[in-house]
């Protein structure tokens, strides 16, 4: 009875991994507290602004993006500690995106009406 051969590896057919390509995904660096409050500054620099803007075409947007900004400003003097900050870090690339894009004049449109109504309702929890 034969004997099952093991598979021949040819040079086409051996997989060669580069150096560090076997390890799993590295994990994001984590933002520092000057990183969050860098990023808060910059945001309600931005919704102030963006207030300033709504306010001559929409209320309720000019008082949407002022609620925000005077959320943000209540947190953006904290320290937080290495678990909050990695729970941050996706909102933190949010708002440097955000900040971004305004500063490259985005076209800015009115929000659905029923936003308000969840914003205003978180923004109470805050108060």
């Amino acid at each position: 009875m034969d004997e099952p051969r093991p598979p021949q590896v040819t040079p086409s057919s051996r997989r060669i991994s580069a150096p560090g390509q076997d390890l799993p995904p590295s994990v994001p660096d984590l933002p520092t507290n000057d990183d969050v409050q860098d990023s808060i500054d910059k945001c309600t620099d931005t919704l102030d602004s963006m207030a300033t803007q709504s306010d001559k075409r929409n209320k309720k947007d000019a008082n949407l993006f002022k609620k925000a900004s005077k959320a943000l400003r209540k947190v953006r003097s904290l320290n937080f500690d290495r678990d909050t900050l990695r729970q941050l870090g996706p909102n933190v690339k949010r708002m440097k995106k955000a900040v971004t894009l305004n500063s490259n004049q985005c076209r800015q449109n009115s929000i659905d009406s029923r936003n308000y109504e969840r914003i205003s309702d978180a923004q109470s929890i805050i108060d």
